[in-house]
């Protein structure tokens, strides 16, 4: 019997995160957006390269969308007098399969979904198979084009 070890940001350290993140946002209500963009995404970087190679998908999920509803507070309260129409097309920009990618003048925000090494798409190794026997040299070559091919 093998039990998976499954290793995930607990919620109280998810929600001490998000606390500094709104601590952040709130510090630059009327700041350059491009300097609250780059602030973010250290934080954001940060807090994700240690969750990496975890199985916290789900809880990076949850991240995106309580980042999403603090920029849209801040947006909102930045731009009082604005329609939320304006301020969805002025913020948040198309990007490959996401419409909701907060952007301003080029800089984008990094979101936690796609820091998320997805360990289930790589392909399992075969365990008794040496790289230096010569009787697996074609797998071994298969394995290595695959993986020099998928790399981003």
């Amino acid at each position: 019997l093998i039990k998976a070890f499954l290793f995930v940001p607990s919620r109280d350290r998810l929600d001490r995160f998000l606390t500094n993140l709104k601590k952040y946002i709130s510090y630059y209500w009327n700041k350059d957006v491009k300097e609250l963009i780059k602030g973010l995404n250290r934080r954001i970087i940060g807090f994700c390269n240690y969750f990496k190679w975890s199985s916290a998908y789900k809880a990076f999920s949850y991240l995106s969308h309580r980042i999403w509803e603090l920029l849209w507070r801040w947006a909102c309260h930045r731009h009082r007098k604005r329609n939320i129409t304006w301020i969805r097309h002025y913020y948040w920009k198309t990007v490959g399969n996401s419409n909701w990618i907060f952007s301003h003048q080029g800089t984008r925000l990094k979101e936690p979904y796609t820091l998320c090494a997805q360990w289930w798409k790589y392909p399992k190794v075969r365990i008794h198979v040496s790289p230096y026997d010569l009787t697996a040299f074609d797998y071994w070559k298969k394995r290595r084009e695959r993986y020099t091919r998928s790399k981003p």
